[in-house]
């Protein structure tokens, strides 16, 4: 495997890292925002919503 070869390699790698860590970051964002916004609405109404706990 000549040198460029190895190189690209290296940076196919850390894309793939840095895609996968992208997504994560908008799943645990999301999940955040739901778990806000159900407390919110726990707080107008004062029932009890127990579908995510983040």
């Amino acid at each position: 495997m000549t040198t460029w070869q190895k190189a690209l390699t290296g940076v196919d790698v850390v894309a793939g890292v840095a895609a996968v860590a992208g997504a994560w970051a908008i799943v645990r964002n999301m999940l955040r925002t739901k778990a806000k916004v159900s407390g919110e609405a726990q707080g107008e109404t004062g029932d009890k919503n127990d579908e995510v706990e983040a």
